[in-house]
Order: structure tokens, then C-alpha cells, then sequence
């Protein structure tokens, strides 16, 4: 069964306060959970709702130097990828400072062709591979590097396979090569190559994939651990169209 999101809708805020705390064991169980709203969220509303699905109350949150909110918009100079109309490889958030465990979004606006979100179910990945991959895969890592042009930098020496920390499935971490003059990353594979260059051919198999074409009024949120995530290249040229309000969930 190919991956999709669990999706809810609610037509007034109250509805949807009476459902959160049931939300974080559905992110984890469907793996992505989608939510319609018919309503506009502020920060400090969008906030609240991600702080309710979060193990911590005093630190609900990943903090990165701009806080907890990143706002994802696109721009024509902007000197990293991420905000620019490239596409971006699969990947999984907080690599060089802190893993988050549930990834959200809030689609503010989307008026740009292209841009679609995807994501790769890697725990299923790691339940089809075959003996041989997999004892391979157990003693290979990957060594990144990239320098702190945004808000992220850094060496990280990362391993394969990782056990998720709640649903105790073993899952896969890797990044994809990022072919950019924007803030690229180097990778240095510390094992054999052609076995990254397999498992790469897996994550990207569509049996595996969920692609999101994004609506204004929606949050999506994503299991960090055992889901990869990328982006499709935007089309359009205009800057500021498109608006995704991130949050990061511990």
C-alpha cells in the first residue's frame, strides 16, 4: 500500500481543539496527517496546536536562531536553495542541530506551479530489503558538510539505519546528493557505494512516495523519523507566492 496521509477536516476552531490530543498517535501510526481547515490560523493559534502534540511542555519545540516559526517562502536571491524556486533532495529536517520529531505545516498561501512536497516512507523501505542490503546498510554511514549560509551548517557523520525512538521501527537516513551552486553539501560515503546508489533507486521507488500539491488552509504533519521529505522544482518566477509556515515538534 503506497503512503498517504490520514486526512481530517474541521470547519471551526473548537472542533479542532477537541481533537488534538488524539493527533500525534495518528502522525505516527499513518506516518502523515493532513488537516483542511476552513479557517485562518495566526502564529501564536498555529503555535498552540503544535505545542499540544509535543512530549515536552516546557520545550516543545526546536529553536533555531529566528525561534521556532520558519516561514517558507520563495526568493529570487536568496543564497540557500530552500528558499529559492530549486528543488529540493530528499532529506530529513534538523540533521545539522537538533532531529525534531514531528515536522508541520501551515499553507498560508500557494499560488506558484510546481513546488509539490514528497515524501518517502522509509520504515516500509526497510521491511522490503533483502538480507544482503540490509547487513550492508547496518555498517555504511554518510559523511556531510556544508557551510551556514541559512540557518544550518555543519559536519554530520550519520548512519544508515536508526531505530525510531517511539514506534521503535527501524528506519532509514540518508540525504540525497543536492546539486546546487546554492549552499551545496558534500558527501562522503563511508562503505560501498554501490549499496547507497540501491538504496537510493528504493526511497525513490513510487510504491514508497506520497507527493502533496499544496492548497491554502491546509497543515500537514509529518513523521520526521521514519519519513524523508523533498520538493519539486516551483515554476513560477514571483517571488513571495507561495507561503508554507513550518514548525518543528519535539
Amino acid at each position: 500500500m503506497n503512503l498517504s496521509p490520514k486526512v481530517l477536516r474541521f470547519s471551526k476552531k473548537d472542533e479542532l481543539r477537541v481533537a488534538l490530543p488524539k493527533l500525534r498517535e495518528i502522525i505516527f501510526e499513518k506516518k502523515l496527517l493532513l488537516i483542511k481547515i476552513d479557517f485562518e490560523l495566526n502564529d501564536d493559534e498555529y503555535a498552540l496546536i503544535c505545542h499540544s502534540l509535543s512530549t515536552s511542555e516546557t520545550k516543545p519545540f526546536v529553536e533555531w536562531d529566528f525561534g521556532h516559526l520558519l516561514n517558507l517562502t520563495n526568493k529570487k536571491n536568496s543564497p540557500n536553495y530552500i528558499f529559492s524556486n530549486e528543488a529540493v533532495p530528499l532529506h530529513w529536517d534538523g540533521a545539522f542541530h537538533e532531529v525534531p520529531a514531528i515536522l508541520a505545516f501551515y499553507c498560508v498561501e500557494n499560488e506558484v506551479q510546481g513546488g509539490n512536497t514528497f515524501f518517502s516512507n522509509t520504515s516500509k523501505v526497510v521491511k522490503d530489503l533483502n538480507f544482503e542490503l540490509f547487513e550492508k546498510l547496518k555498517v555504511s554511514s554518510i559523511r556531510y558538510e556544508t557551510q551556514k549560509v541559512a540557518h544550518y551548517g555543519g559536519i554530520l557523520n550519520q548512519s544508515l539505519l536508526i531505530r525510531h525512538p517511539f514506534t521503535d521501527e527501524l528506519c532509514i537516513r540518508i540525504g540525497q546528493e543536492v546539486h546546487t551552486k546554492k549552499n551545496p553539501v558534500k558527501r562522503t560515503v563511508c562503505g560501498d557505494v554501490k549499496v547507497i546508489k540501491s538504496l537510493e533507486d528504493k526511497i525513490i521507488n513510487s510504491k514508497y512516495l506520497y507527493e502533496h500539491q499544496w492548497s491554502k488552509g491546509e497543515l500537514l504533519f509529518a513523521d520526521n523519523y521514519s519519513l524523508l521529505h523533498g520538493r519539486h522544482a516551483l515554476i513560477s518566477n514571483e517571488e513571495g507566492k507561495r507561503l508554507l509556515k513550518r514548525i518543528q515538534i519535539r
